[in-house]
């Protein structure tokens, strides 16, 4: 009876109350993708004043081109500044590979574009063509807090963002992410039938839904739930 009592008050709390949060710069983030439009597929959240965006240009031992993105502390941008871009071989490990060669290295500060690219997809002189089908969901599981999620993934076209609530070990918890627009639609038609229900061993699915603009899985599930529409596609 306890329990039933506890995870009633939970629900009240996390069905009408998110605390919105501030935070740092969000970045583009990759580790040795051929081209920068490959790190749109994530974006990071940087330490609020204490990081900025970066983004390298190196070359490795084979002569391929790669770049890596995300934060990046303000020393190690100044750092770089006057340290790297030379045109000297440097030679250097990052993440089990080898680099032979930083041909570029720079850091920005600014805010996101109008169409919602962090600074650092256009240093270095890239020119990164953007998906418009394409839309940003915030990943993270077994999250406390929703808006807590530091990690962001670009989901493809038959995709849209998604949040799970649920208690697990009297915790209330949430996992947000992709979710196929099909499963969405199938979720949101049986909804009265499985609110409430256990989803694994243990835990009990409070609240499920899907959106789809920019980073709408880090609000409120039942008012994202209340706004969802079906997401009619044959796109598998």
């Amino acid at each position: 009876m306890c329990y039933s009592y506890l995870v009633k008050g939970l629900v009240l709390v996390a069905i009408f109350i998110v605390i919105p949060r501030t935070s740092g710069l969000r970045c583009l983030s990759c580790q040795f993708a051929r081209n920068v439009t490959d790190c749109f597929r994530t974006e990071a959240q940087c330490e609020d004043g204490e990081e900025q965006c970066y983004l390298r240009k190196v070359m490795l031992p084979n002569m391929q081109i790669a770049f890596i993105a995300g934060c990046k502390s303000d020393k190690v941008c100044s750092f770089d500044e006057h340290q790297i871009g030379d045109g000297k071989r440097q030679i250097e490990f990052s993440h089990g590979h080898m680099i032979d060669l930083v041909m570029c290295s720079e850091c920005c500060t600014a805010g996101p574009n109008k169409d919602g690219v962090p600074c650092n997809g256009y240093l270095c002189g890239q020119r990164p063509t953007l998906n418009p089908d394409y839309v940003w969901c915030a990943e993270c599981d077994r999250t406390d807090d929703p808006t807590k999620c530091s990690r962001f993934v670009q989901c493809p076209s038959n995709e849209v963002c998604s949040q799970d609530l649920y208690v697990s070990n009297q915790q209330l918890l949430y996992s947000l992410g992709c979710r196929r627009k099909q499963i969405c639609d199938k979720t949101h038609e049986a909804y009265t039938d499985t609110h409430g229900r256990k989803r694994d061993q243990g835990t009990i699915n409070i609240c499920s839904s899907c959106c789809n603009t920019r980073e709408c899985n880090q609000g409120v599930c039942n008012l994202i739930r209340q706004k969802q529409i079906y997401y009619s596609t044959n796109t598998g």
